[in-house]
C-alpha cells in the first residue's frame, strides 16, 4: 500500500503511485518539507526510473550524451534512502521523470557550468535598446537579467520576431533571461540556437504557452538547487513561478547566492482579483528567501510580465521595506517607463476604448539585505521595429545589470 503525507498538490500524483503498486511496479517514494511554503512535498518515482535516470546522467559525466539532453523537472525537490535528492530530473530523448541523488546531480551541475562563456558573434545585435542608468560600473563582477513577454500567441511573423529575441539575447550576453507567452515553436527555435550558450528550463508538459528561464553556461555559474516550477493553485490561466537559486562566483574566495523568481501573472480585467492574490504570493515568497540561510542569505530578484493596471499594485499592498521596484530605484527614467506601449509599438493595434495605450506592465522587484549584489541600470529591449513590419513583441523586455561588491563576502 503506498503511503504518503498528501498536501494540495499531490494527490492525483498518489492515484499515479497507487496504479503503478497494482501493476506491480516497484516504487520509490519520498517526502521533503518545503520551509518556504511550510508544507510537505510528496515525490514519486519507480526504483526502475531512478536507476535509468542515474545511467543517463553517467552517460553525461562520461560524454556519451550532451548535457542538453537533461532538463530540469518542475517537481520540487525531494530525500530518499536518508540522503538529499536534488530534484527530478527529464532526458528528451526518453521523456523519462526520475529522482537522482546529491551525489550524481552535483556531478551533472559541474558539467553543466563547465562550458566557457559563449560571446555574441558579430551580427548578433540587440534590436533596439533604452537605457537609464543608476550607479557607474567597475571591476566588481558584473552580471544582467532580461524579462520578456515573447507574445508567442500572436502567428504573425513568429519565426522573424523570435530569431530577433535570440539575436538580443546573444547580442547582450545575459546571465540569466526569464521568458513569458513561450509556444512550443518558439521555445524549439530557442533551443536549436541557443543551447550551446544557456542552459534552457521549461514546463515537461508544455501547455498552450509557458514560461521559461535560460541560465547562461559558465564556470562562475552553479545551481545552489535546480530549477524549480511552482503552480498557482487557484490560477485560471494555469499560470506558475519559476524559481531559480544560482552562486554567482567571483573569484577563488568569492561568491554570491542570487535567487531569481519570473512568472506571468493572471491576464485580463476580470481576473484582477486572482493577479492581486498571485502578487502577494510572490512578495511572500521574496520576504521568506530574504531569510533563507541555506546556504548563505541570497538577493531575491522578481521579474514578470505582472499585467498590473490601476489600482491593483496598491491593492496587493504595495512593497514592503527593503523590497525594491528596479525602475524607481534606477532613476525613474520616462524612457524607460512603459514596457507595452501600443503608441509606439502597434503589434497590437490602438489601445481599446477606456485602456491606457501606454503601462508599466513589466517589472522587476528586487532584494539584498547584504547589500553585495547593487543595481547599476535599468534598460528597455526590442525597441526597434524589424523588417517584417513588426516589433519582436507587443511588449518591450526589461533587462538591469548588477554589480557584486567583492569587499566583505565571503560564502
Amino acid at each position: 500500500e503506498p503511503v504518503g503525507v498528501i498536501d494540495d498538490g499531490t494527490q492525483d500524483q498518489l492515484m499515479k503511485l497507487a496504479q503503478a503498486a497494482i501493476e506491480g511496479e516497484d516504487i520509490a517514494g519520498a517526502v521533503k518539507w518545503d520551509r518556504l511554503y511550510r508544507r510537505p512535498i510528496v515525490c514519486l518515482a519507480t526504483r526502475e526510473d531512478v536507476s535509468r535516470a542515474k545511467q543517463v546522467l553517467r552517460n553525461v559525466k562520461h560524454g556519451k550524451v550532451v548535457v542538453d539532453d537533461v532538463i530540469a523537472d518542475q517537481d520540487d525537490t525531494c530525500a530518499k534512502d536518508g540522503r538529499r535528492m536534488e530534484g527530478f530530473l527529464l532526458s528528451r530523448d526518453t521523456k523519462l521523470i526520475s529522482a537522482v541523488d546529491r551525489e550524481v546531480t552535483g556531478e551533472v551541475s559541474h558539467t553543466s557550468a563547465s562550458a566557457p562563456d559563449t560571446t555574441a558573434p558579430a551580427s548578433a545585435q540587440p534590436c533596439g535598446s533604452q537605457s537609464a542608468v543608476c550607479a557607474q560600473p567597475s571591476d566588481e563582477h558584473l552580471i544582467k537579467i532580461i524579462s520578456w513577454n515573447l507574445d508567442g500567441l500572436d502567428s504573425r511573423f513568429l519565426d522573424e520576431r523570435t530569431d530577433a529575441v535570440i539575436s538580443s539575447i546573444l547580442g547582450e550576453n545575459p546571465t540569466l533571461v526569464l521568458l513569458q507567452e513561450v509556444i512550443n515553436r518558439s521555445m524549439d527555435r530557442l533551443i536549436s540556437n541557443l543551447h550551446q550558450t544557456y542552459l534552457l528550463f521549461y514546463p515537461t508538459e508544455r501547455s498552450n504557452y509557458f514560461t521559461a528561464l535560460l541560465v547562461r553556461r559558465s564556470e562562475s555559474i552553479s545551481f545552489s538547487s535546480p530549477p524549480l516550477y511552482y503552480a498557482f493553485e487557484e490560477s485560471i490561466c494555469g499560470r506558475q513561478l519559476i524559481l531559480c537559486d544560482v552562486i554567482i562566483k567571483v573569484d577563488d574566495t568569492t561568491s554570491r547566492r542570487v535567487v531569481v523568481l519570473c512568472s506571468h501573472l493572471e491576464s485580463t480585467t476580470v481576473l484582477s482579483e486572482e493577479r492581486i492574490r498571485q502578487l502577494k504570493k510572490v512578495v511572500e515568497r521574496m520576504q521568506l528567501l530574504r531569510h533563507d540561510t541555506d546556504p548563505s542569505i541570497p538577493a531575491v530578484l522578481f521579474g514578470a510580465d505582472t499585467n498590473l493596471i490601476g489600482s491593483e499594485f496598491e491593492d496587493a499592498g504595495g512593497l514592503p521595506d527593503g523590497i525594491v521596484d528596479l525602475w524607481e530605484e534606477c532613476g525613474r527614467d520616462e524612457s524607460t517607463r512603459y514596457t507595452r506601449d501600443t503608441i509606439l509599438n502597434d503589434n497590437s493595434g490602438p489601445a481599446k476604448e477606456g485602456k491606457d495605450p501606454r503601462q508599466r506592465i513589466d517589472r522587476f522587484f528586487f532584494c539584498d539585505d547584504k547589500k553585495t549584489c547593487v543595481p547599476l541600470s535599468f534598460s528597455l529591449l526590442g525597441t526597434e521595429r524589424l523588417p517584417c513590419g513588426l516589433f519582436p513583441s507587443d511588449h518591450f523586455a526589461i533587462a538591469s545589470t548588477f554589480k557584486i561588491v567583492k569587499n566583505s563576502l565571503r560564502e
